[in-house]
């Protein structure tokens, strides 16, 4: 997300920000500019546990909650990463700046292992939180309510019901082959699998649905304005598919629904 200034857990300087984008640029005119995005795994909780997990079938693992900035620098189009702090307190680990010759081989490879850290985090937070609760879990509301709701042939179960197939089945599966313990999750992920199972959980309920429509996430973001922003082909592909379901589903209950208050309607 767009930030005006760095939080004092991540103390990046304006020495080492000139390093990463040019002496023709600096710290503060980058947040004055609104050029300045941090990337944050704070959220990742417990699933970032401070120290090693040893589990019977992988041995010992390791899970970070790092930090990484990016700038867009003067007069650019696209994000350059600058920074990366691969733990939330800075006493327990350094910041790494971003190294593009690999003559300097020690600090070529520690950004490279920073860079992992950041992939790694991102996996556990895609794949417990965005894509099992937020993807998965969420949908299970609307796989109940539209069978105990509606009829069969119901205009949205006739909609809903295709995309909603398998959900129930899926997320069972799910429960006993990967989110069990000793199975696939406890295999891929750190975390101890009650940890796992705790902040899924947690991030779930915290969740709000509406909150968090596309254009309302890009908005609290502060990836909005392309003009603020060119380059950001998630923003922009999104949009696409955002838009044509909203125009297709929008033509398709307006056959029956007028409005909001029209409950019945056309359908009979």
């Amino acid at each position: 997300r767009k930030v005006r200034s760095l939080p004092a857990k991540f103390p990046l300087s304006d020495v080492q920000y000139r390093q990463a984008m040019g002496s023709d640029d600096s710290l503060a005119d980058a947040g004055a500019a609104g050029r300045l995005y941090l990337l944050d795994y704070e959220g990742l909780g417990d699933i970032a546990p401070l120290a090693p997990v040893d589990k019977p079938l992988t041995g010992t693992g390791y899970a970070y909650a790092p930090i990484a900035l990016f700038a867009r620098p003067k007069g650019g189009r696209s994000l350059r990463p600058v920074a990366i702090q691969c733990v939330q307190d800075p006493s327990r680990g350094p910041i790494f700046m971003r190294v593009d010759d690999a003559a300097d081989a020690q600090a070529y490879w520690a950004w490279q292992a920073a860079k992992t850290t950041v992939q790694v985090a991102d996996f556990n937070y895609h794949e417990m939180f965005v894509h099992l609760g937020r993807t998965h879990l969420m949908s299970e509301a609307f796989a109940m309510a539209t069978q105990r709701q509606l009829a069969v042939a119901h205009p949205l179960s006739r909609l809903l019901s295709p995309h909603l197939e398998g959900a129930m089945f899926i997320n069972e599966a799910a429960t006993l082959l990967i989110m069990a313990p000793l199975t696939t999750g406890d295999v891929i992920l750190a975390a101890p699998m009650e940890t796992l199972q705790r902040e899924c959980g947690r991030d779930r309920l915290a969740y709000d649905f509406y909150d968090n429509m596309l254009p309302s996430d890009l908005r609290a973001r502060g990836v909005d304005n392309t003009d603020e922003l060119p380059d950001y082909p998630y923003r922009d592909d999104a949009l696409l598919i955002w838009g044509a379901i909203d125009r297709w589903v929008g033509e398709y209950v307006s056959v029956y629904y007028a409005g909001d208050g029209d409950p019945v309607s056309r359908i009979h």
